[in-house]
C-alpha cells in the first residue's frame, strides 16, 4: 500500500473555499516553480467539460429502505463549471435542489473512465449545507444515472440533459 499524501487544492471561488483530496503519491499534481500546473484536458475530458458547464441535469431520486425502492422525488442539478483540478479530480459548482434542499456549492469529485463514459465518483465528501455523501454518477449521451449514499440509507438517480456527450 502506498503512502498517501493530502494535497490541499483552493477553488478560485470568492467563497475561498479549501478542499482536501487524499491522493496517492503517484498521482501528486505536476508542480511547476512551486504552483500546481495547470491541467491539460483530452479531447473526452473537454467534451465532459464543455457538455455539463452551464448545463441544468433534471431527473429523480429514490431512497431504498428495507430492500424496497421508496417513492419517487423531483431533482435538478444547475452545473454552472466544470474544471479540471489535477489526474482524475475536478471541480463541479453546482446548485443543487431537492427535497427542502437548495444550495450552490463547489463539489470535489473524482471522474474516472468507463471507455468514453465519464463516471462522477464521490466517497465520503461533506457538502456544505447537505451532509456526506458517497455517490457513483455515470454521464452519457443525454442521460445520467447512479447511486447514492448517505450516513444510514441510500437509494437511486437518474434524469437528462439537454446536451448529449
Amino acid at each position: 500500500m502506498k503512502t498517501s499524501t493530502l494535497c490541499v487544492i483552493t477553488s478560485l471561488l470568492a467563497s475561498g473555499s479549501v478542499f482536501l483530496f487524499d491522493i496517492n503519491a503517484d498521482e501528486t499534481p505536476p508542480q511547476e516553480n512551486n504552483r500546481v500546473a495547470k491541467p491539460s484536458y483530452s479531447n473526452k475530458e473537454q467534451a465532459f467539460r464543455d457538455t455539463l458547464t452551464n448545463t441544468t441535469l433534471s431527473g429523480k431520486w429514490r431512497l431504498v429502505k428495507d430492500n424496497e425502492l421508496l417513492e419517487e422525488n423531483e431533482e435538478t442539478y444547475t452545473i454552472q463549471s466544470v474544471k479540471k483540478v489535477a489526474g482524475d479530480f475536478w471541480l463541479i459548482t453546482a446548485r443543487i435542489r431537492y427535497a427542502d434542499k437548495d444550495v450552490t456549492i463547489p463539489v470535489p469529485v473524482r471522474v474516472k473512465w468507463a471507455g468514453d463514459t465519464p463516471i462522477i465518483s464521490v466517497t465520503e465528501a461533506g457538502l456544505s449545507g447537505l451532509g456526506t455523501y458517497t455517490a457513483r454518477v455515470m454521464v452519457y449521451r443525454n442521460l445520467y444515472t447512479g447511486s447514492w449514499f448517505g450516513k444510514d440509507y441510500g437509494g437511486f438517480l437518474n434524469g437528462t440533459y439537454p446536451s448529449p456527450l
